[in-house]
């Protein structure tokens, strides 16, 4: 069995990361959180939605030269932060608020 993840550059992918979150507009309104992702013309996306991983990943290749596997590895790294730093309240039902 052969693992395809191996030869990722760990470091890159996770200024990538980094790079995309530091890009990411965020817009807190009557106790709800909108997102304006630097990968879509779409703006004011509410959080509770999911981050649309077409867009991103067409991002990762377009913008970094990133392969399928390396864009998959950014997308979940990205959306993990995205809803650590805003902790939902209920499963997408309750509002979000601000980790401290």
């Amino acid at each position: 069995m052969t693992y395809r993840f191996l030869d990722m550059d760990y470091k890159f992918l996770d200024k990538v990361v980094e790079q995309i979150l530091s890009e990411t507009g965020v817009i807190e309104y009557q106790g709800d959180i909108f997102l304006n992702y630097p990968f879509t013309t779409r703006r004011g996306i509410n959080i509770h939605l999911p981050v649309p991983f077409g867009e991103l990943s067409d991002h990762c290749r377009d913008v970094y030269g990133l392969s399928d596997d390396e864009s998959d590895h950014v997308y979940h790294e990205y959306n993990d932060t995205i809803r650590n730093k805003y902790n939902k309240g209920n499963n997408y039902g309750g509002k979000l608020r601000k980790s401290e």
